[in-house]
Order: C-alpha cells, then sequence, then structure tokens
C-alpha cells in the first residue's frame, strides 16, 4: 500500500511539474521529434537538390571565414549583378555540424535538430496561450506529411517558420525588444522576412478593431501609437538589418527579384519553375490534412458563432491562416504555413470559445461515475478508447512512414560526383558549362566549382535576365529548337563543356552526331562534351 501511495505522490508531482513547467514538455517533444525525424531523414539522399547548394555556401564560408557577397557561378541570370546569401544565417548555423560530422551527415543532423525545435517552439506557443491539448497539437503538427516533409528539406524552410512563431509568441506578450532582435535575424536569415511585417500589420489591424468595438469608439492618436507598436518595432529591425547587411545596397535588387518576381508575381505560367512554385489543388490539400481540416473548418464557424468571446490571438491566427491559404492555392511551397497556422488558429478559437474545457469537464464527469455503469457499458468505453488509441497510433505512423518513403525517394548524395570531379580538374576558372537542366545546377555546383553554369536556384533569374537567351537554352534542352545548336551553345553562351543527364537521351544522341562535340567524359548518370577551341580563343567550327 506505502508504494502505491508513493508512486501515486509521485505521479502527482510529475504532472503538476509538467503544468508549471512548459520547457519539460517542449524537450520531451523535441526528444520525440529528433528520433522520428532522424528515422524519415536517415539515408544518402536528399529530396530537394537545393541541399547540395546549401551545404557548399557553408563550405564557402568556411573557406573564406565570411559571407559570400559575390555569386559568378550562374553567368546568365541577375544574381551575376545583385547576388545575396539571404539565407546567410542559415549557412552560418550548418558550419559547426558540418565541421563535427562531415557536410552531408552534418546537414542531416543540423536539419533534424531545426526541425525538431518547431515542434518544440508550437507547442510552446500553445502553451502561452494556455491550450489544454497542446500535447496532442503538437504530435499532429509532428506527423502531418506534407509539414514534415517541408521541414526535411535540408533548406532554411524551418529558419521561416521559427521566425514567424517567436514573432507571434513575442506580439503576444508585447516583448517588442526582442521582436526587434527577431525582425533583424530574420532578415538574415531568410528571404521570406517580410512575412513578419504582414503579421504585424494584422496585429494592429485587429488590436484596434478590438479597442473600437468594446470600447465603441475609435482610438486615440496616443492608443494608436501602443496599437501600433509591433508595426514599428518590426519595421525599426527589418531597416536596421537591411541598413548594415554585408551585402548592401546590392541586396534591394536581389530581394525586388527573390520576393516580388519569384515570390508574388510567380513566373509558373510562362517558363518552367520550381514544382514548389505550382498551385495546390484544393481537394488535394483538403486530403491530406484531413484531420486538421476537419478541426479548421469547425472552428471557424466557432470563430463567428462566439466571436465576442475570442482574444486577439484567435483573430491574429485565423487571419494569417486565410492569408497563407490564399497564397497555398497559389503556389503549394507556403503549405510549411499553412498547416500550422491553421493548426494553431484552430487550437486558440477552441480555447477561447470554451470548446475544450467543456470536453474536458463532459469526459471528466463521465469518469467520475464510472462506478455506476453497468460491466458491458465499462468493456465498450475500454475496448472503444483503445481501439482509438491503436487506430490514432497506426494512422500516426503510416503518416511517418509515407514522409520516409517521400524522403528517401530523392537524389543521392553521390548523383554526379564523378563528372562533378572531372569539371573541377579539366576545367579552367571561369569555364562555361552548358547544362540541360537548372535543377542539376546545385549538384554540379557542390561537385565542382572552378567552372561557371548556364542557369540554376529558379528559372526567374535566367528569365528576367535575358528572356531571349532563356528561350534558346530551354528550346535546346527541351529538344524545339529549329536549327544548328552549335553556334547557339558556342557563341551565344560561350561555353566551354556541354552537360548532359541521362534522362536527356533525345539531346545527347544530337550531340554525338555532331562532331564539334567532342565526348570527353562518360558514365551512366551523365556525359560531359568538350568544346575545342581554335588558336585565337573562339570555338572552332
Amino acid at each position: 500500500m506505502k508504494n502505491i501511495d508513493t508512486a501515486l505522490t509521485f505521479y502527482r508531482s510529475c504532472v503538476a511539474a509538467w503544468k508549471r513547467h512548459p520547457l519539460i514538455g517542449a524537450l520531451v517533444l523535441w526528444s520525440i521529434s529528433m528520433i522520428v525525424y532522424a528515422y524519415m531523414l536517415a539515408g544518402p539522399v536528399f529530396a530537394d537538390p537545393d541541399s547540395f547548394y546549401h551545404i557548399k555556401m557553408a563550405e564557402l564560408m568556411i573557406r573564406d571565414k565570411g559571407p559570400v557577397v559575390e555569386f559568378p557561378w550562374l553567368a546568365f541570370t541577375t544574381l551575376t549583378q545583385s547576388y545575396v546569401d539571404h539565407h546567410f544565417l542559415y549557412h552560418a548555423f550548418l558550419i559547426p555540424w558540418i565541421l563535427l560530422f562531415g557536410d552531408i551527415i552534418g546537414a542531416k543532423v543540423a536539419t533534424v535538430v531545426l526541425a525538431s525545435t518547431t515542434i518544440a517552439l508550437f507547442y510552446l506557443a500553445l502553451r502561452q496561450y494556455k491550450v489544454p491539448i497542446a500535447f496532442f497539437c503538437a504530435l499532429l503538427l509532428m506527423c502531418n506529411p506534407d509539414f514534415s516533409f517541408r521541414m526535411l528539406l535540408t533548406k532554411a524552410t524551418t529558419v521561416g517558420f521559427i521566425f514567424m512563431i517567436s514573432g507571434l509568441m513575442l506580439i503576444l506578450k508585447r516583448n517588442y525588444r526582442l521582436l526587434a532582435l527577431c525582425a533583424f535575424f530574420f532578415v538574415w536569415s531568410y528571404g521570406g522576412f517580410l512575412l513578419l511585417a504582414i503579421l504585424s500589420i494584422v496585429c494592429v489591424v485587429v488590436r484596434t478593431l478590438m479597442v473600437r468595438i468594446h470600447a465603441r469608439r475609435f482610438p486615440h492618436k496616443k492608443m494608436l501609437l501602443m496599437l501600433g507598436a509591433p508595426l514599428l518595432v518590426v519595421g525599426a529591425g527589418t531597416f536596421a538589418a537591411l541598413l548594415i547587411h554585408p551585402s548592401f545596397p546590392n541586396h534591394f535588387r536581389f530581394y525586388w527579384e527573390q520576393i516580388i518576381q519569384i515570390g508574388f508575381v510567380n513566373y509558373s505560367d510562362t517558363i518552367g519553375v520550381g514544382g514548389e512554385w505550382y498551385p495546390y489543388n484544393i481537394s488535394d490539400l483538403a486530403g491530406s490534412m484531413i484531420v486538421s481540416t476537419i478541426i479548421y473548418v469547425v472552428s471557424i464557424i466557432l470563430a463567428f458563432w462566439h466571436a465576442r468571446k475570442l482574444k486577439e490571438g484567435s483573430w491574429i491566427t485565423l487571419i494569417m491562416s486565410f492569408f497563407f491559404l490564399l497564397f497555398t492555392l497559389k503556389s503549394r511551397r507556403y503549405v510549411e504555413y499553412l498547416i500550422p497556422w491553421s493548426l494553431l488558429a484552430s487550437a486558440y478559437v477552441l480555447t477561447d470559445s470554451g470548446v475544450i474545457r467543456w470536453c474536458m469537464h463532459a469526459t471528466q464527469k463521465a469518469l467520475s461515475r464510472w462506478n455506476t455503469y453497468s460491466i458491458s457499458a465499462r468493456a465498450i468505453i475500454i475496448a472503444s478508447s483503445i481501439g482509438f488509441l491503436v487506430n490514432t497510433t497506426s494512422i500516426m505512423w503510416s503518416q511517418i512512414h509515407k514522409v520516409e518513403e517521400y524522403l528517401q525517394s530523392g537524389l543521392n548524395t553521390r548523383l554526379f560526383a564523378d563528372a562533378g570531379r572531372w569539371l573541377q580538374t579539366h576545367a579552367t576558372a571561369g569555364d562555361i558549362v552548358f547544362h540541360d537542366n537548372w535543377s542539376t545546377f546545385p549538384l554540379l555546383f557542390y561537385n565542382a566549382t572552378k567552372p561557371y553554369y548556364i542557369v540554376g536556384l529558379d528559372a526567374t533569374f535566367m528569365y528576367r535576365h535575358n528572356p531571349d537567351l532563356y528561350w534558346e537554352w530551354a528550346k535546346i534542352t527541351l529538344n524545339t529548337y529549329e536549327g544548328d545548336i552549335y553556334p547557339v551553345i558556342a557563341d551565344h553562351f560561350r561555353a566551354r563543356f556541354v552537360f548532359v543527364d541521362s534522362e536527356h537521351p533525345v539531346l545527347k544522341a544530337k550531340l554525338d552526331a555532331d562532331p564539334r562535340f567532342v565526348e570527353a567524359y562518360h558514365d551512366d548518370e551523365a556525359t560531359i562534351y568538350r568544346i575545342p577551341r581554335n588558336t585565337t580563343g573562339e570555338a572552332t567550327e
């Protein structure tokens, strides 16, 4: 009996500590996420070719002992004149992990650490708002396949999420000093820093309207200044970061290209861009997050049903989730924001409306009458509970396995390694390599930095630089160019080498049939052709 009392006392103390200290739950979730995400990401593959670019950028920072402020490797893009490492602090974060574990493993470890941090931070945002089911919501986010996939891409997507959730928590706590620092470092870490400004604008609008509705008068000037503090603070932090940026003042043109032209305008209807920039089908979107979608729809209904009960956090997250929904329907990459913000909004609304408390109270009341239930009723309840737990665990595991399959079907870390080494050995610094796909650039760049390339990171950079050259390159690689491709490759692009992977057999056959392209390297993955030069340095006919 004494042992049972001791165990119960210990259990109660653990529960009390869990409730008092949110960091305990965050640490537990972080540890669980580390194990789950490490399982998902294990293996010598990257799901996104940009991962190789980020690793190489960190290695260049190690070599140069500082930020990369010039980028000559994409010779026919706007980046030659206005490059900015808009992931500077992310690349700096990769450095210690690469030094400790090597480039590939180090980058994967860093990715798992950041992805796990997003789950822990999401939990803390829920606990700050006193959401009773914060742990369950965080687990639901961790097992969402689309969100986890985006967080495990070895890109700066995790950084954007971390700064946005941190910004929300600081705004709700009115901690404006840290908010200014958050805005400052966001600019140096991720190109989506304007999202924090949008969040601050939404906050100002919500607070102003709530004062207007509840006080039944429009705020006076002094109150307006107080209400506008988030926007002023975020603006000051952002402006300061832009002003002392290592790439000042070239970064203004770069951000115009990256944020406005690529992020908002989006040339997906004109040229071939990355898959993440194409629209998300709304039925696919709802189907991929069916549980979250149901909860979200119910929360929207409750928000308008219990509008006066809702605090500012509910309205801010709801509006931001609507914003990200619209952008996800335009470009699927914004799903990494839509999923957590819709779940966050749902949790906040269900908390403010009292629905969660009502459900918990009803459950406790039902359990308190346990002894009055018949044996058959108890058996049904126990069986149903076990079935629910087993089914939920099975669904979560299937979601985890689904993400693991997605990630393991990516690009082998050794892809084009031998061809890249050959280029690094035989190319002269600055030689142009005409390659058949803009998405192969990160792998070639990772393995060979001596030569320069045609296009990469996003085809929009080349299209905006010179549309005519872009279409010449695109038609040649898509086998729709009519005429002799040799003068275009040799003269218009001044190429010294032509790189063709195994997925472009028609282009390879065309190059094989032209004696002016001399095969210099071949393996199962790619073929490299050399364009001979005459004594004057021009391409020979």
